[in-house]
This record gives C-alpha cells, sequence and structure tokens, in this order.
C-alpha cells in the first residue's frame, strides 16, 4: 500500500511539473504537497471515525473478555519479561537507543540528513500519538496492572512508536 501511495504521488508530482513548470518550478510542490497533506488529514479522519464506530459494550466485553485470558496466563516470569520490556519501550528506552541510532547514523553515513530524518518522523510520530489520545480518549481495561500509566490506552503510544522508529 505504501509503495503504491509513493508512486501515485511520484506520479502525480511529474505531471505537475509538466503541466506547470512554465508558471514556476516550485508550484509542482506545492500542489503536490497539498495533496498529499489532504490525503494524510482524510486519513486520520477515517481513522478517528471507525474508531468512534468501536466504542460500544460489544467491545467492552470483548476487552474483559481478552483481559481474563491474558491474566490467567501471568507467572512470575513472564510478569519480568514483560516489566522489562515495557520499560525498554518508555520514554528512557527510546532516548537511550534514538542517540545510539543518530550517532551511529551519524558516524557511518557522515551526514546530518538521516538524523533529521529519524528525528522528524519520531517527533510526528508522538504528536500524533499524543493528539490521537486526547481526540479518542478511550480508557485502559479495568484489570490489575503491573506497571502504572495515567495515559489512555488507544492508540498504543508504545505500538505507534515502535512502528514509526523501526
Amino acid at each position: 500500500m505504501k509503495d503504491l501511495l509513493v508512486a501515485i504521488i511520484k506520479r502525480l508530482g511529474n505531471i505537475l511539473s509538466i503541466n506547470f513548470k512554465k508558471y514556476d518550478k516550485k508550484l509542482p510542490y506545492i500542489i503536490t504537497a497539498f495533496i498529499t497533506s489532504v490525503i494524510v488529514i482524510v486519513g486520520i479522519n477515517v481513522f478517528i471515525e471507525l474508531t468512534e464506530d468501536l466504542k460500544s459494550k460489544y467491545l467492552a466485553s470483548y476487552d474483559s473478555l481478552i483481559s481474563k485470558t491474558i491474566v490467567s496466563y501471568r507467572t512470575p516470569a513472564l510478569t519480568e519479561y514483560f516489566i522489562f520490556m515495557t520499560n525498554l519501550g518508555d520514554t528512557w528506552g527510546y532516548v537511550i537507543v534514538f542517540v545510539l541510532c543518530n550517532l551511529i547514523f551519524y558516524s557511518v553515513f557522515r551526514s546530518w540528513k538521516y538524523v533529521a530524518e529519524l528525528s522528524l518522523v519520531m517527533i510526528l510520530a508522538l504528536s500524533s500519538d499524543l493528539i490521537l489520545k486526547k481526540i479518542i480518549n478511550r480508557a485502559r481495561p479495568d484489570v490489575k496492572h503491573l506497571v502504572a500509566v495515567n495515559t489512555s490506552s488507544y492508540p498504543s503510544g508504545h505500538a505507534m512508536l515502535a512502528m514509526s522508529f523501526y
């Protein structure tokens, strides 16, 4: 899907570049950026609408069933493992890995381009997560938590940041 979207955007950029080159060299890029922004905004709205549709008693009972099933498999070893994984994917884990990756990017490629790209992606992912959490505001399931978390449960910050980072 991503490759198709990139191909469409490149093709659109080429078409616009050919048709509007005589007017302004930057115009095709401005139009492409505008169309891309519209696609992103529409995508976010569709995501929010689908999420709103899922807020129901049915979903709450489904959450409860999943939570009970997962709790039934708890062991001290698994608990320690998942606490470690949660902390690894928490703020300090990302800061450490982010700094290490940026040091490696700069030392290997000798360019700030990759450092800037990773930084921009992480800033956009974190911002998107915070904004979507405020808009959706879905409470965490009512089960005993291993780690105290004060944010909404959905969308998952761990999943969003991990997907963006890796």
